[in-house]
């Protein structure tokens, strides 16, 4: 559920802290990785993968995928940095995911189920082609995949909005401000 405000409880929401790291470039040959444990929904990733094979190399990462797990956040950063795209189709997804919140540190652009995510924590960084491609936006999958080959094909627009998700997830997340509001919320306790 996405953070309210109210006067009437003592509460306070904040983004999972993880270890900061610059941007990087994106990398030369396009790929799009998914760091979905289990790969729950399979059968749409070999669809895009199927699709967009040709554009993109596609590795899934993660407990019980193709690629394995990854040890190590330095590994696990290294690994999207080395991404073009982030698929991320997360049924039942909480809205404070590490994948999605590093992906976004990093400056890479989600391909999301976003009608999952839009009213949780991490909905307001996203906006559907700006900072995410919305897998589940009711358009067709040809025109999805469309909008990702176009993007993966023209690297101006690619490095442009690889710059937006990371200038947003700037924006947005402040860890020093959220902890400046759990101290807050600490003292109302005593």
């Amino acid at each position: 559920v996405a953070p309210f405000k109210t006067d009437i409880v003592n509460t306070v929401f904040y983004h999972q802290e993880m270890k900061i790291v610059p941007y990087k470039a994106l990398p030369i040959i396009n790929s799009i990785r998914s760091f979905v444990n289990l790969l729950p929904k399979a059968a749409i990733y070999e669809q895009y993968k199927k699709a967009l094979s040709p554009v993109a190399l596609f590795e899934a990462y993660g407990a019980g995928t193709f690629q394995g797990m990854i040890s190590g956040i330095d590994k696990l950063y290294s690994k999207i940095q080395d991404s073009s795209m982030i698929f991320n189709w997360k049924p039942r997804a909480d809205g404070f995911g590490h994948i999605v919140f590093s992906s976004m540190m990093l400056g890479r652009i989600l391909l999301i189920n976003y009608e999952e995510y839009k009213d949780k924590l991490i909905g307001k960084l996203l906006i559907p082609d700006e900072t995410c491609i919305s897998l589940d936006s009711g358009d067709s999958f040809e025109t999805i995949c469309n909008k990702i080959k176009n993007l993966l094909q023209n690297r101006k627009k690619l490095l442009e909005m690889s710059k937006r998700v990371y200038d947003t997830f700037q924006k947005f997340v402040n860890y020093k401000h959220e902890a400046q509001k759990v101290q807050h919320f600490l003292e109302k306790l005593i």
